[in-house]
């Protein structure tokens, strides 16, 4: 990306009519692109910092598990968040301990096998996680009419 802009300000700057107008008016692309990516860099990290939070809230309203347990859980095992979500998923309807679905996994076990092993189906289980969230979010994710279609 920053590459690309850097090609098409070095031909918008080559054109002739643009030679002069850049030197005279000390118009200055370097602090203008270092402006970019400084801006560009800031949202990235802003995003960056803001998405773990909402995952972990996410796994938690499906859950019910503690986002402090689940950041918790998320250093001592090494797990991303889907798998995260599953084990508990499965610790919850199994009744077994986070701790044991999580050794099963890292022992080599899949998730689809610890779920049959268990008697469920692991589709099923995530499934019927992700409705229960849907049905706490507002209508239409919050925007537009309370009733009705929004048409």
């Amino acid at each position: 990306m920053v590459g690309t802009f850097a090609r098409r300000l070095q031909w918008v700057r080559s054109l002739p009519e643009n030679r002069n107008l850049y030197r005279n008016t000390g118009f200055n692309f370097h602090l203008m692109k270092t402006f970019t990516l400084i801006t560009v860099g800031l949202l990235v990290v802003a995003s960056a910092q803001a998405a773990p939070q909402r995952m972990l809230t996410r796994i938690s309203d499906e859950t019910g598990v503690a986002v402090a347990t689940l950041q918790a859980q998320r250093s001592a095992t090494g797990f991303g968040y889907g798998e995260i979500e599953k084990a508990n998923l499965l610790a919850n309807a199994s009744g077994q301990s986070f701790d044991t679905i999580a050794a099963k996994h890292r022992a080599g076990e899949g998730w689809g096998k610890i779920a049959h092993d268990y008697g469920f189906k692991l589709g099923d289980l995530v499934s019927g996680a992700n409705q229960s969230d849907k049905a706490l979010r507002p209508p239409h994710g919050g925007k537009g009419k309370a009733h009705g279609h929004g048409r």
